[in-house]
This record gives structure tokens, C-alpha cells and sequence, in this order.
């Protein structure tokens, strides 16, 4: 009996563990929560964008790229869309200033260029363009089907 028990308490400290490991983005505070996003959305998103934007032409007549963008965390905890899923939002902020002071001016900050969600069980990143969700990828070229509702 007291092996089965033994069992028992070593299967779910191993589930427990194995839980928490799969998802990173269930932080337990609203820091660990917004700096984690941050950083998915750095790495899904701007860090892939920044390299479209690098490879075009200088005399692309396309808009210039900005200077600096950057994610703003719009709520510090988890939201739930109609189906349940939990999702954190966001906003990217761009500048296109050659003077930078990131916290101190706003002036130089266009805001909410980019709008969407984080999916932190799958971490999808979902941008929103008028009422309609798609996956990041749509911005960078690539075909996307919209978001189900």
C-alpha cells in the first residue's frame, strides 16, 4: 500500500513539474508575465520584421522603416477571448526620430502602430487589423487565414 502511495505522490510532483514547464508564459506575477510576452513577441515578431525590413531596397519607394519600436503590455494579467483561451495584449509603438529618449518623450512615439494578443499556451501572436485578428505572420508577407471568432 504505502508503494502505491509513494507512486502516487511521485506522479503528480512529476505532472505538476512537467505543467509548469509547458508553459512559460503562466507566470505567477504580472512582471514575470509582461517581461516573458515581451520577449516571445520580440522573437515571433519585431526581430522577424526588422529582417524584412533590413533586406529591402534603400531606394525602395516603400516607407522608410522606424527607427526603434517598442511593446507595451496593455494589461498585467491574463484575459479570456470567447472560446476561454487566455491571451495577454499589446501594443508596438514606433519612432521614426533620429533623437531617442525612450521613457522621457512621447512626442517622438507614434502609438499603437501594431495591436494584437499573445497566446500563452501556444504562443501564437495574433495582430489585429480594423476588428479582425490574424497571426503574425500576415505582416510578414506571408498568406494568413483570419483569426476563427
Amino acid at each position: 500500500m504505502k508503494k502505491c502511495l509513494i507512486l502516487l505522490a511521485l506522479s503528480v510532483i512529476v505532472s505538476l513539474t512537467l505543467a509548469e514547464a509547458s508553459h512559460p508564459l503562466w507566470a505567477k506575477t504580472s512582471d514575470s508575465l509582461a517581461a516573458s510576452a515581451k520577449a516571445l513577441l520580440q522573437a515571433k515578431l519585431l526581430d522577424p520584421l526588422q529582417k524584412k525590413e533590413e533586406s529591402r531596397s534603400r531606394f525602395s519607394r516603400a516607407v522608410s522603416p522606424p527607427r526603434a519600436r517598442r511593446i507595451r503590455i496593455l494589461e498585467n494579467a491574463l484575459q479570456a477571448d470567447a472560446k476561454g483561451h487566455p491571451f495577454v495584449p499589446f501594443a508596438v509603438d514606433e519612432s521614426r526620430s533620429y533623437v531617442l529618449n525612450t521613457d522621457k518623450d512621447d512626442a517622438n512615439w507614434f502609438k499603437d502602430i501594431i495591436t494584437g494578443c499573445i497566446y500563452p499556451e501556444t504562443g501564437e501572436v495574433m495582430v489585429r487589423r480594423g476588428e479582425v485578428y490574424y497571426p503574425s505572420s500576415m505582416l510578414l508577407g506571408a498568406s494568413a487565414p483570419m483569426a476563427p471568432s
